[in-house]
């Protein structure tokens, strides 16, 4: 599995730090992913969908909620969780050697009224 794109929106939550989407060999695309802070650190939830079937039977296999998609071998998860949190950690500066300091990716361009082609 090739994941060839992670897009990443970052939230103010307490337990869900981010949302995600990941693009799987340019052709699919699978939205709804999490970003959540447990007890271990960081973990990558899959899309779920909360159960609106009560649980007029008690049944121990009842699930509050369930996976709509989710990665079948252990192998798929990992790449999903390493590539998710790799942009998740991301650091959103570009660092420049020249000057030696981080600046923002978007930073201001100095322009004098000489550069002005008017």
């Amino acid at each position: 599995m090739n994941i060839t794109k992670v897009y990443i929106t970052k939230l103010q939550d307490n337990k869900t730090k981010a949302l995600a989407s990941i693009t799987i060999n340019e052709e699919f695309v699978v939205t709804g992913l999490k970003v959540m802070e447990g007890q271990n650190g960081l973990w990558v939830s899959m899309p779920s969908k909360k159960n609106n079937k009560p649980n007029d039977k008690y049944d121990d296999n009842y699930k509050a909620y369930f996976d709509i998609a989710y990665p079948i071998t252990k192998e798929a998860r990992e790449d999903i969780q390493k590539a998710v949190l790799a942009e998740y950690t991301k650091e959103p500066f570009v660092t420049d050697y020249s000057q030696g300091a981080k600046q923002n990716a978007q930073s201001k361009i100095d322009v004098t009224e000489d550069d002005l082609p008017f």
